[in-house]
This record gives structure tokens, sequence and C-alpha cells, in this order.
């Protein structure tokens, strides 16, 4: 079942895209690549004590936000370092959380062979990982709670 769902939203998002999963549309301001200033440091001319923000963080953020904002299956932790998905392909709510998981999965660069890898996830299998671009992606299915997966900035 999840196997179908997600290769129709992989099909869809193929189709419509013309074959790119992510770009920013026009008018859209890309995410910035390079280092920015706190506000802190501007001010006082010290660096600030708070970690900076990278750019895979950012991504994580702006993935949930394009892709599942106000979900009931995602949510970003870890101080936005991680997006937690839980029940995702459960038999009562398959085809919001497929649609929302491939399109956060698309908008950080997942190749079709990890999607792949994903939707033929068995509960069998246990635990599964996938290293795409700065992410890690690890899951797994069970046929009643369905897919739970972490994907974090790989460090």
């Amino acid at each position: 079942m999840i196997a179908g769902a997600i290769a129709a939203v992989m099909f869809t998002v193929g189709v419509v895209t013309g074959g790119v999963l992510y770009s920013p549309k026009p008018g859209e301001v890309p995410i910035a690549t390079e280092p920015t200033t706190s506000a802190e440091e501007t001010v006082t001319g010290e660096p600030s004590l708070e970690p900076e923000t990278d750019d895979a963080t950012l991504m994580l953020d702006a993935a949930l936000t394009e892709c599942a904002e106000g979900s009931e299956f995602f949510r970003l932790g870890d101080n936005g370092r991680t997006i937690i998905g839980e029940g995702i392909a459960a038999e009562d709510n398959a085809d919001d959380s497929v649609e929302e998981l491939a399109c956060i999965l698309g908008f950080l660069g997942a190749s079709e062979a990890d999607l792949s890898h994903i939707s033929s996830t068995r509960a069998i299998d246990g635990r599964q990982e996938a290293e795409f671009g700065s992410y890690l992606a690890a899951w797994t299915y069970g046929p009643d709670s369905g897919l739970h997966m972490t994907i974090t900035v790989n460090e």
C-alpha cells in the first residue's frame, strides 16, 4: 500500500515539475548560501553565543513549511535540526501523510532510489537508513502504525 501511494505521488510530482523535485518559483528568493551575521554581532561587534543556523537546517524548516505546515504527522525537533514523522501511511491517513512525505523528501533532494527504498520497506526489514545531500533519514514501518521517520542534518 505504501509503495503504491508513494509511487503515485512521485509520478505526479515528476510530471508536474518536469522531473525537478524542487526549484525556486519565479520571484522567490532562494535560501541564503553566504554566511550571515547575527543581530547581536551587528549591534555589539561581538559574535553571538547562540549556535549559527546552517543552510541544511534552514532547508528542514523550509521543507516542513512548504510541504507539511500544520501537519499532524510531521514536526521539527532538536532545535530545528530534525524532522520527525510519525504514523505516515498508517491505514487511516495514508493519502495526506504520504503526499507530505514525498514533498519533504523531494524538497530536500532525495533521489528516486531513496524513495523506492522507503516505499518498499516491510515491517520485517527493521530500521532502515538513507543519506542524501546533507541529510540522514532513518525509518521503520509497521502495517498498523505506519512509517516512522527522522530526517536529520548529517554532521
